[in-house]
């Protein structure tokens, strides 16, 4: 094999490797599936999201969220690590008349909307055990 053909070899093995790993890089994901309960049981509306808690040295830049079905449950996909996990939910209103302008009437309480005031908090992990990721909410402060 000429040198010409030897160094083309080798630019291309290289190249190909280089691609391979940027193909497999990235953060590795876990499938999270939980149910979010409130003081009545199973929360039929709302929405979880995870925020990424980089005091516990979770540094990714993805908020996974998801809405949750008439059963409470939901599931997504994120990175593992620490997370602070916000619940919002607001009872549906009317799309048409006077009712579509009403304040908002939310399900849970305010503390749980916001990143700072929120006490619910995970550790996702691959091979967590059921329930792991449940969460409780409450109406009330």
């Amino acid at each position: 094999m000429s040198n010409f053909a030897r160094s083309r070899f080798f630019a291309f093995a290289f190249l190909l490797f280089a691609l391979l790993q940027i193909g497999c890089g990235g953060e590795t994901k876990v499938t999270v599936t939980g149910k979010v309960t409130s003081d009545d049981g199973p929360l039929a509306v709302g929405s979880v999201t995870f925020h990424p808690d980089a005091s516990k040295g979770n540094t990714s830049t993805e908020m996974p969220s998801v809405e949750v079905d008439a059963s409470g449950n939901y599931t997504l996909e994120a990175s593992a690590g620490a997370y602070k996990v916000t619940v919002f939910a607001e009872k549906p209103r009317a799309e048409e008349g006077e009712d579509a302008y009403a304040e908002p009437e939310y399900l849970v309480s305010q503390k749980f909307n916001a990143v700072d005031s929120t006490p619910l908090a995970v550790d996702v992990t691959a091979g967590a055990s059921p329930g792991a990721y449940d969460l409780k909410v409450s109406s009330q402060d």
